[in-house]
């Protein structure tokens, strides 16, 4: 059972756990009117790369809507590799729309009898899976081989579309094929190098793009500012920054936009001071690391964060007192 595929410190992957957050996304509205969620947002890490058609999948729904407690509310599988979109609306976020994103199309159907988050608790198999482990990783988090053997002995009766249901979902699917033609993309992102930092209440991050018409190889950078939900992972774009003409120079706008007032809105670790914190996330090519907070005077990175928080977490031997050096230092020049 399995991908073939590895996390980054070698550990298999048998699958994908997506999260939602109905304060975000009407959900319930999706299935209600298709019977099924045909693709679903993720954050722009290595992992979203290793996503791709045939993998098994589930979507877990956070405290809201109609559930007093989280739940793995859906179960199918990844329909092909993630893509980039230039923003819109589905008429169900609840806000009316998205900017530019990243998202994975999958085939998911809603489950006859949902997993509960206590019930994925009180399996010791499921103790150290990723969404109960670190709550703030991103979309998309991992299933390990022995979690998929756990999770398959829950019932995962899925809820079959109606025939009305289908032929919705397939007139959106055809709007949107149609809808993407009539964009004219001047741009296609590139897997060079990004960093994400995590905020309280949203995220930035750098994206790098090449202009289509563009003969040469030169890039631009933009800066992304997205209001983030905390449980979910994901948002809407509040402002779009750029184009630099180097990664430094937009990493130094990101910083001077994220830390101004003194860092107002940054995790500070002050309310849970033994909480370990992620603050950003770094990836060229096969480099990948993470900066974490681990007291409120102490920024350290690593390569390996889930392996390391399986460890114990350890202090490496570099250690900064700010965040602003912890990034332009632990970012290869």
């Amino acid at each position: 059972m399995g991908t073939g595929l590895v996390t980054l410190d070698g550990r298999p992957i048998a699958g994908w756990l997506l999260k939602a957050d109905p304060a975000i996304y009407d959900l319930e509205a999706m299935f209600d009117l298709y019977g099924e969620i045909d693709n679903w947002s993720v954050h722009p890490t290595y992992r979203i790369h290793q996503m791709d058609a045939g993998q098994r999948c589930f979507l877990y729904v956070g405290k809201g809507g109609s559930y007093a407690q989280g739940a793995i509310v859906a179960a199918g599988e990844v329909t092909g590799p993630a893509y980039l979109d230039e923003g819109g609306t589905d008429g169900l976020w609840i806000e009316g729309g998205y900017g530019a994103r990243w998202f994975v199309p999958v085939a998911l159907h809603r489950l006859a009898t949902p997993v509960r988050r206590g019930d994925l608790s009180a399996d010791p198999r499921l103790s150290s899976l990723e969404l109960l482990r670190v709550p703030q990783m991103s979309n998309p988090t991992v299933i390990r081989p022995d979690e998929l053997v756990a999770l398959d002995e829950f019932d995962l009766s899925v809820v079959v579309p109606t025939d009305e249901q289908r032929a919705r979902l397939e007139t959106r699917r055809t709007i949107e094929l149609d809808d993407d033609e009539l964009v004219d993309g001047d741009y296609d992102e590139l897997e060079e190098q990004s960093l994400t930092l995590y905020a309280a209440d949203r995220d930035w991050w750098v994206e790098g793009v090449r202009a289509k018409d563009d003969p040469g190889p030169h890039t631009k950078w933009w800066v992304i500012e997205t209001e983030i939900d905390e449980l979910d992972g994901d948002g809407d774009t509040l402002s779009r920054i750029g184009p630099f003409e180097s990664f430094e120079v937009a990493l130094a706008s990101l910083l001077d936009r994220a830390l101004q007032s003194d860092g107002e809105g940054m995790p500070t670790g002050e309310d849970e001071p033994d909480e370990v914190t992620l603050c950003a996330s770094y990836s060229c090519a096969d480099d990948y690391s993470d900066l974490v907070r681990l007291t409120n005077d102490k920024f350290c990175r690593y390569a390996d964060l889930e392996n390391a928080v399986m460890d114990g977490l350890d202090e490496p031997a570099e250690i900064w007192g700010d965040l602003r050096t912890a990034v332009l230092e632990a970012v290869p020049a």
